[in-house]
């Protein structure tokens, strides 16, 4: 027991062990067999008076893997999953101690068992191997023992056996990430870990044995330990690890060149340090690369290769800038020449390349696009290749194009529009015709360039063309890319450039119509109300407003008032400015209020309901509460003081006296406590007014009263509190309940009257609550009594208050606890209704009370709720037997199965079992689907031999291991030839090119897309006639 003493000695005591294997109801062998270990070393150490420390049991458990008294395996393996999971709770003063010993055991063990096909055993060694080696000093590095071990665990890296080499990878990363933390804690004493160094070389030495082994399964394994510690080997390794990785992506081989590609991926998006890849480095590797495009059409290689392009150039950008701007360019050129494919897939994936480099590369430098420099060289000639992509051989791409042109139009437009108008043009032109098949990503990349460049920008580009003589709009489709994009817009533009083209159009509609041109007129208005439709949007976070505003204001007046076509798009754009809370626009517009709101006042008040829509009356009253806030209060009382004079008319027509209410709850905000006065005792006359719609509307003056926040209003209210409770008392004793009518007016087909239902049923909760206090009752209680009283009534009254229950059990979720009887009462006995509706009903309060409550608040209702599901009458069992599966899924989930198997009745055990096996089911698919997203993956292999299936401890688990019929299709290899007297140089580095893991379709059937005829430069066909005229 020495090696227990030592342990035990040299470390205080830290902590108690606060969760002891004790594995009850497990069904795992193993599991059992390490609680009867443990459960026997707690004894030897409570008979040694020990303290029952980690130090303490793991110690112990070395001991017996030294001592090997065992007549089988399975305690050896016991205490090894134990030390395992224990040995990261010892302190690493007792691992630095003990090193020597407890290595010795564990590479004992290693060597004893490395061709076992117990894997479970050489798992658990490496993992402690791991913990062991991570709590070493850097001293201890120096020894031959320690490179001797990490050597091992490499060695297992590489293994056929899925799970040990999955394990001995993770090990192996571990060790390193842990030497590389501790040398960072040295202030760059020591620049290089020297588990770094011994990694390098054997991934070196493996990966250069191809040719010699031809074990094509060994290199991916490499691959697959390469992936994980790349990032921490020091440069000079990375370099000959890439170059290694190079040079296999020469031989033609698909799998090893799609591996490659991953792991280069895997280790630039690992974003290693500037010490591990420098900015140089990563520019020769991009270099590199460009040696190794994809052949044409070929989907898998382009899938891979671009992204490693893309994540290599975020690497360089975030080291070097200048020279990440230098490279752009190349890659934009490859980018461009891929949009040639014939693969739709191929655009996709390089659409995807490009959009991401403008939105992390060239976005974030935009500002530099203002200079002329490298940056700005560098930007106009990625533009003008995928620019040049819009010519006719690229018109199988061009939805992707137009997307990538789109984002570059959004990053760089505000500050490169100078070399960007002509592509602007040529968008312009495509969209005349909509019958074009990506019409719509082009209008997309229009709206990018007027949200970035603004609107004057893309109109002077792409003009309306309104001024021409012809009243054809063919460019109308841009006035809705206008409307949606506009942001920001300079409204001295509009005032300047729009207003002068709507008054050439209304005269030349006024000419028309003097002519009796009726369509020629219609065409030249329909004109001018598209562009006094993009007011608005000049209208939303506009600049230059206080300047512009009084160039165009008697104009909005007249037309407010004269021109019902355009009269919605001028009141939206007055509500947005106001809207905006700028205090000077605001104050420009309030200067107009004078003239503004008579107009509004009069279009609401005396135009009949033939002459004004509901939608435009709704307009003009938003607008109304939107200018009373930067009226002038001297013209709110003089309007006010008119609409008393008004209401005071007893000739005046009742739909008028229905204006001059509503007009009258719009000022009520803004009156002072005598004006508030004279208005409430003014409607107070026609409180029992015959006319039902005017009773209304003082009523509602009443209640916007009492919820204004104006102080005028509160005071008032403070003053009259006694009058208006005795007004309402009055009208309440003509009411029907409230509860009850709230609780009918939840099953209403109006969404506004059940939302309005169901928030007055919480007020009368809250209310209630509120009285509990002062009554010395409880006040909720009664409440839920009123509304499951419902439950006497008609079907729709029973729907109705189940609604109403499972409201209240979702607002007030703790006072319900309280006292949980009636409602599962009223649930369980609601299910032997004899009622399709009233079951279904009560199949929803019972969801509704399992998913709002605690299994400790329902157990003592367990077995009601469980046989309440037997009760329904027959006939209604078979159509409610998905919803009562429903429910027992949720008891079971709530009280487990043992408990609801127990009261439920024989008819119902069947369904419950089988409903057992799904959630155990489900619970172990998501723990395998959250095990297999939290493991590194592997590189693809190549499928296993029988031998190598037996040595695995688990079929099933390959860790990135294909089946036969996903190896079959990986390694399928095409031969791509030019031509049939051209022979293909094998001996060229370049002719891997040729060799395509995607097949092609054979140019024997297809036509020449040109059809004999020559092609311009953009693309073009040149058609010549007979006489030589083109």
């Amino acid at each position: 027991m020495t090696l227990e003493n030592d342990l035990c000695d040299s470390v205080d005591n830290l902590s108690l062990l606060s969760e002891k294997f004790l594995f009850v109801g497990t069904n795992s062998q193993l599991e059992k067999d390490a609680g009867a270990v443990f459960a026997a070393i707690t004894e030897v150490i409570r008979s040694q008076n020990g303290k029952e420390t980690v130090t303490e049991y793991v110690a112990a458990m070395v001991i017996i893997t030294y001592l090997e008294t065992v007549d089988d395996m399975s305690e050896l393996d016991a205490s090894m999953y134990l030390i395992s999971k224990m040995m990261n709770r010892v302190p690493a003063a007792v691992l630095n101690v003990q090193f020597s010993k407890i290595s010795s055991i564990f590479m004992n063990i290693i060597s004893k068992n490395a061709d076992s096909t117990n894997a479970l055993l050489l798992q658990n060694t490496i993992r402690s191997l791991s913990i062991l080696m991570k709590a070493q000093e850097l001293a201890v590095w120096n020894h031959s023992i320690a490179t001797h071990i990490f050597k091992t665990v490499l060695s297992f890296s590489t293994d056929s056996r899925p799970k040990i080499r999955k394990v001995a990878q993770a090990a192996s990363r571990e060790i390193i990430k842990s030497g590389i933390n501790k040398l960072d804690l040295l202030e760059n004493k020591v620049k290089n870990h020297p588990a770094c160094d011994v990694t390098a070389e054997f991934c070196l030495e493996q990966l250069s044995q191809y040719g010699a082994s031809k074990d094509q399964n060994n290199i991916l394994h490499t691959m697959g330990l390469v992936r994980l510690t790349l990032e921490f080997l020091p440069a000079q390794r990375v370099k000959s690890i890439c170059e290694s990785l190079l040079q296999l992506m020469t031989i033609g081989n698909t799998l090893l060149k799609t591996c490659c590609l991953q792991t280069l991926r895997y280790f630039l998006v690992s974003r290693p340090r500037a010490d591990n890849l420098p900015a140089s480095m990563t520019a020769k590797l991009i270099t590199a690369l460009y040696n190794y495009v994809p052949s044409a059409n070929d989907v898998v290689l382009w899938k891979l290769w671009l992204p490693v392009m893309l994540e290599a150039h975020y690497h360089l950008n975030k080291l070097d800038e200048n020279l990440c701007f230098q490279h752009l360019p190349f890659l934009f050129e490859t980018a461009v020449k891929a949009f040639m494919c014939e693969s739709l897939e191929i655009h996709a994936v390089v659409a995807d390349c490009l959009k991401g480099v403008l939105n992390h590369v060239i976005e974030p430098v935009k500002e530099k696009l203002i200079f002329e420099g490298d940056v700005l060289t560098s930007v106009r000639k990625c533009f003008e290749l995928i620019e040049g992509a819009l010519r006719f051989q690229y018109q199988a791409s061009w939805n992707q194009v137009l997307l990538v042109i789109g984002v570059f139009y959004e990053v760089s437009g505000l500050h490169g529009y100078t070399f960007m108008t002509n592509s602007l043009k040529k968008l312009g032109t495509l969209c005349e015709n909509e019958n074009l098949m990506c019409f719509n990503e082009a209008k997309y990349a229009i709206g990018s360039a007027v949200r970035s460049m603004g609107p004057q920008t893309v109109l002077e580009a792409i003009q309306l063309e309104l001024e021409m003589s012809s009243a054809s709009f063919r460019r109308g489709w841009i006035i809705s890319v206008l409307q949606q994009n506009i942001r920001h817009a300079d409204f001295s533009y509009f005032v300047s450039h729009l207003k002068p083209i709507i008054e050439q159009l209304q005269k030349r509609a006024a000419n028309a119509s003097s002519n009796n041109q009726v369509a020629t007129k219609k065409t030249l208005v329909d004109m001018e109300i598209q562009v006094w439709s993009l007011l608005p949007a000049f209208c939303t976070r506009p600049i230059n407003v206080v300047e512009s505003f009084k160039k165009i204001a008697q104009i909005l007046g007249t037309l407010i008032s004269t021109r019902p076509n355009v009269r919605l798009h001028i009141l939206s754009g007055i509500r947005t400015l106001i809207n905006q809370d700028d205090d000077a626009i605001n104050t420009v517009l309030g200067r107009y209020s004078k003239n503004f709101m008579p107009i509004f006042f009069n279009l609401y008040a005396t135009q009949s309901n033939e002459e004004l829509t509901l939608g435009e009356r709704l307009a003009v009253y938003e607008t109304l509460k939107v200018y009373l806030k930067i009226t002038d209060s001297h013209l709110i009382e003089s309007l006010h003081q008119k609409l008393m004079t008004k209401l005071t008319d007893k000739e005046i027509a009742q739909s008028l006296r229905h204006a001059f209410l509503d007009l009258i709850l719009v000022v009520l905000p803004y009156l002072n406590s005598e004006q508030i006065k004279v208005t409430y005792n003014k409607l107070l006359e026609h409180i029992k007014s015959d006319d039902r719609t005017v009773r209304k509307k003082v009523y509602r003056f009443i209640e916007e009263l009492c919820s204004c926040d104006s102080e005028s209003c509160k005071t008032f209210v403070r003053l009259s509190l006694s009058d208006l409770q005795s007004i309402l008392g009055d009208t309440l004793e003509s009411a029907s309940p409230a509860t009850k009518a709230t609780v009918v007016c939840i099953k209403e087909p109006s969404t506004k009257a059940r939302s309005s239902a169901l928030a007055l049923l919480v007020e009368i909760g809250n209310y209630f609550i509120k009285i509990s206090a002062s009554a010395k009752k409880d006040g909720f209680k009664e409440f839920i009594h009123l509304v499951v009283a419902g439950i006497a009534g008609t079907p729709k009254m029973i729907n109705a208050s189940v609604l109403a229950l499972c409201n209240i059990i979702r607002e007030f979720t703790e006072r319900v606890r309280e006292d949980m009887q009636p409602l599962i009462d009223c649930a369980c006995s609601l299910m032997q209704y004899p009622n399709r509706q009233v079951v279904d009903s009560a199949i929803l309060l019972l969801k509704s009370i399992l998913a709002s409550f605690s299994e400790e608040d329902l157990f003592e209702f367990s077995e009601k709720m469980v046989t309440s599901l037997t009760s329904m009458p027959d006939d209604i069992k078979r159509p409610f037997r998905f919803k009562t599966k429903e429910v027992l899924v949720k008891l079971v989930k709530k009280f487990g199965y043992l408990r609801v198997i127990k009261l439920a009745p024989d008819s119902l055990h069947g369904i419950i079992k089988k409903i057992n096996k799904d959630l155990i089911r489900e619970k172990r698919n998501k723990a395998d689907k959250d095990t297999m997203k939290s493991e590194e993956t592997e590189p693809l292999v190549e499928k296993k031999s029988k031998d190598d299936l037996m040595d695995s401890d688990d079929e099933n688990e390959s860790n990135g291991d294909v089946n036969e019929n996903a190896k079959s299709e990986t390694n399928k290899l095409w031969l791509r030839e030019k031509g049939a007297e051209e022979v293909i140089n094998f001996l060229d580095p370049s002719a891997f090119k040729n060799i395509t893991a995607t097949k092609h379709k054979s140019n024997a059937k297809a036509k020449n897309k040109t059809g004999g005829f020559q092609l311009s430069n953009d693309g073009k066909l040149i058609i010549v006639d007979d006489e030589g005229a083109k």
